[in-house]
This record gives C-alpha cells, structure tokens and sequence, in this order.
C-alpha cells in the first residue's frame, strides 16, 4: 500500500514538459542590440546576439500549463491533456477535489 500511495503522490507532483515556445527547443534566441553611431561610423543600426530564452532558462522545455486555471498538468492524466486533474473533475462531475 505504501509504494502505490508513493507512486500516486509522485504523479501528481510530475508535470508534463513541452518544447518552450519561445525557443523552440533551442535554449537560445536572438536579441536585437542597438549599436549606436561613432567615430568610425556615421550612422547607427541594429545588430543581434545570441542570449539565454528567458521562458525556460535555456532548459529547452517549460511545464504545460493548464488552459482554465494555469496549474501544471501532471502525469497524473492524459499525456495529450491541456486540462489539469482539477479541472478535469469539474468539467466532468461539476466538483472540486481538494
């Protein structure tokens, strides 16, 4: 009994993890950078660097969030959820598990 009640906790604390959509899986994205003008150039302009996705943290993957109330959808239900098991209960029995 003990493993089973251990093995349920662990789902309901494991989210779902997606491709972050900022990245695209990437951990990196570009930043434009203002280059202002100088002496040896008379105009300013744009140049880009590469910097660390602020989304994930350069972790290339984000917890997937439920749609109604922004929780994280835990393994606990359908891998192609976008509810989490809260509001998957109210949906279905008009009741909140606590």
């Amino acid at each position: 009994m003990g493993r089973m009640k251990e093995e349920f906790m662990r789902m309901q604390e494991t989210p779902y993890m997606d491709q972050c959509s900022e990245c695209h899986g990437d951990g990196t994205v570009l930043e434009e950078v203002p280059m202002p003008h100088n002496f040896n150039r008379d105009i300013g302009f744009i140049d880009t660097k590469t910097v660390t996705c602020e989304t994930c943290s350069g972790a290339q993957e984000v917890e997937r969030l439920c749609n109604e109330c922004s929780e994280w959808v835990t393994i606990n239900v359908d891998e192609s959820s976008i509810l989490c098991e809260n509001c998957i209960d109210i949906r279905d029995n008009g009741m909140e598990v606590i």
